[in-house]
């Protein structure tokens, strides 16, 4: 179902889904174009905690939330070999 949602008239693979808000099965079904099968991979969908505006303790730029968490698993598994 998530691939016809990446139809395109114009394109190999639209880049969205059909709403603004963006959707993680959608960016996963996206992602999932370029690996291949016998390739290990995973999705991280983090765009949610990019930009908190409500929360007074942040500037209006992104917040940087989970970057140390996406580094230290990049470097377990480079370390590991995973």
């Amino acid at each position: 179902w998530y691939q016809d949602i990446l139809a395109s008239d114009y394109a190999d693979y639209r880049h969205g889904g059909e709403t603004p808000d963006g959707s993680p099965c959608v960016a996963a079904t996206f992602l999932a174009q370029f690996i291949q099968p016998q390739q290990k991979w995973i999705h991280i969908d983090c765009a949610a905690m990019t930009f908190q505006p409500q929360r007074k303790l942040y500037s209006k730029a992104s917040t940087g939330f989970g970057t140390l968490l996406l580094t230290q698993l990049c470097e377990h598994i480079a370390k590991d070999n995973i």
